[in-house]
C-alpha cells in the first residue's frame, strides 16, 4: 500500500512506473499483486525513481509475517 501511495504521489499512475522502468503494464500489476517479484534491480530503478531512501525500502517492498 505504501508503495502504491508513493507512485501516484511521485509519478502519477502505475502506468507511468511501468513505462519508466521499461515493462508492460501486465508485468507491473503483477508485482504489485505479489504474482510476479520485484527484482533487485527494479527495486534500485524504483527508490531512484521515487526518492526512496535507503533505510526506507523495507517499509515499501517487505511485509514482515507475523508467527505464532
Amino acid at each position: 500500500a505504501m508503495l502504491s501511495v508513493r507512485v501516484f504521489e511521485i509519478l502519477g499512475s502505475k502506468r507511468a512506473l511501468a513505462k519508466a522502468l521499461g515493462i508492460s503494464e501486465v508485468t507491473m500489476s503483477q508485482k504489485f499483486n505479489q504474482k510476479r517479484k520485484f527484482s533487485t534491480e527494479d527495486i534500485l530503478e524504483i527508490c531512484k525513481l521515487l526518492d526512496i531512501a535507503p533505510d526506507q525500502i523495507g517499509d515499501y517492498f517487505f511485509t514482515v509475517k507475523e508467527t505464532d
